[in-house]
């Protein structure tokens, strides 16, 4: 089984004007609805940028030109590529996630379930409330071990792990994120779920990392191997690189 792909960028750093409009051609007009519809110019731009991304990376994977691909979505919205419309008929599993600045896509051929989510780590938001809220009782307790200066950031890591596992499963929320829960040991990473979650934890592995300008991601993978992306750094239509720039945080065993 392939090794999945993550491949990020970072949407500010995407300001040419030909470039942009290059990327508008890329969407069919669903998209393109759903581009216009957003008030402020830094979440068009977000939304357009992640989206050429995600286009033109499947493309180098089906064969097929991006502005030529076509979606469809599961039950609860989770996006798959309609392959009666593709040149490539070879199962591929995918992802998209943004969030402020940056766009992760990951890949992987063959059909089992992936997920990958990125978080910034907004220092406004409540999390010790969120964490009570939404967490299972362990990981609460596991949060309020941590020092006041590494609480923050162990949040997001569980929070992008949650969504992660959430996107793979294309269920949504409609799975209580209290229902399973992760646990750090070290570099380790455990994971378990109630037995009426209709799901068997020893499926999935997961992979969680953080990367400079304070972001977690996470990524969900329906395999019995460990994740170990390889990870790249891309300008959709533009330049790409190898990186190395993410500080393993964990991953299953």
């Amino acid at each position: 089984m392939s090794r999945p792909r993550l491949f990020f960028c970072d949407t500010s750093s995407v300001t040419s004007p030909a470039l942009l409009s290059r990327y508008r051609e890329l969407l069919e007009p669903a998209e393109t609805a759903r581009l216009d519809r957003f008030r402020f110019e830094k979440d068009r731009h977000s939304f357009l940028v992640s989206h050429a991304l995600l286009r033109t990376v499947l493309s180098e994977f089906t064969g097929t030109d991006a502005a030529s691909l076509q979606f469809a979505a599961g039950e609860h919205g989770k996006p798959y590529l309609d392959s009666t419309r593709q040149q490539s008929t070879a199962p591929l599993a995918f992802n998209l996630s943004h969030s402020g600045s940056y766009a992760a896509v990951a890949v992987r051929q063959g059909q089992a379930a992936l997920g990958v989510d990125i978080e910034f780590h907004r220092a406004e938001r409540r999390f010790a409330e969120l964490s009570r809220r939404y967490f299972a009782d362990s990981e609460v307790r596991a949060l309020d071990a941590e020092p006041g200066h590494a609480r923050m950031g162990r949040f997001y890591d569980i929070w992008t792990l949650k969504e992660a596992y959430l996107k793979a499963r294309g269920t949504g929320l409609q799975l209580p994120l209290e229902d399973f829960a992760f646990a750090f040991s070290a570099d380790r990473l455990d994971f378990n779920a109630r037995p009426d979650l209709d799901d068997c934890p020893q499926r999935w592995r997961f992979w969680c990392a953080r990367f400079p300008g304070e972001f977690s991601v996470a990524l969900a993978i329906e395999s019995e191997e460990s994740p170990e992306p390889v990870l790249e750094l891309r300008v959709p239509l533009g330049e790409s690189r190898p990186t190395a720039f993410a500080r393993i945080v964990a991953c299953s065993r």
